[in-house]
């Protein structure tokens, strides 16, 4: 496998990556001030959510303390926590915050803290990707494609190895799925 290929592939190992951004939202999580199960007003709804993504951009980007408005926090977290709370999010979180059902506020912190993670993993993977997706020629596009499927035939699914021009076609996005499959079979 071409040096530029392992290069790559250990920049976005998922110990580099996915782990290391969900080991900082939970550290975020873990250091986060908020002592309640449930909040007791919209206002303070709005305050716990804000407050959490200060303190998740903070350990996400290592900078020490963000500072943005509460409405910016708030629409942040909301715009996050629509990925799997669908429908009408604002009133579910508010539910689940406010009664304490699910797990209450924790639930909330926790849900918010492992999308933010995926996101940030997601963007510098797909980075690193798009950096050495770039460098190549058509060429070595063709080449680094058969000796990625060369590598990982054993733990790749069968519709990717028998489709190898949808495969070339859409290498940079199997890059970027790459360490998401190493992550589940490392939980295995």
């Amino acid at each position: 496998m071409s040096a530029n290929l392992d290069r790559l592939i250990s920049k976005i190992d998922p110990s580099k990556t996915i782990d290391l951004d969900e080991r900082r939202a939970n550290e975020a999580i873990a250091g986060f001030n908020w002592n309640k199960v449930t909040v007791d007003s919209f206002d303070e709804h709005k305050k716990c959510l804000a407050d959490f993504m200060r303190e998740l951009y903070s350990h996400e980007f290592l900078t020490g303390n963000i500072d943005f408005d509460t409405d910016f926090g708030y629409g942040l977290a909301l715009q996050r926590l629509e990925r799997e709370f669908t429908g009408n999010t604002l009133q579910t979180v508010y539910e689940i915050m406010s009664t304490g059902s699910e797990g209450g506020v924790y639930k909330i912190l926790k849900s918010l803290g492992r999308l933010v993670a995926e996101e940030f993993s997601r963007n510098v993977i797909g980075a690193h990707v798009s950096e050495f997706w770039s460098g190549l020629s058509t060429n070595e596009k063709i080449a680094v494609s058969d000796e990625y499927v060369e590598k990982f035939i054993d733990i790749l699914p069968q519709s990717v190895i028998t489709d190898r021009i949808r495969l070339k076609a859409n290498f940079p996005k199997v890059l970027e799925n790459h360490p998401w499959m190493i992550k589940r079979l490392r939980s295995v």
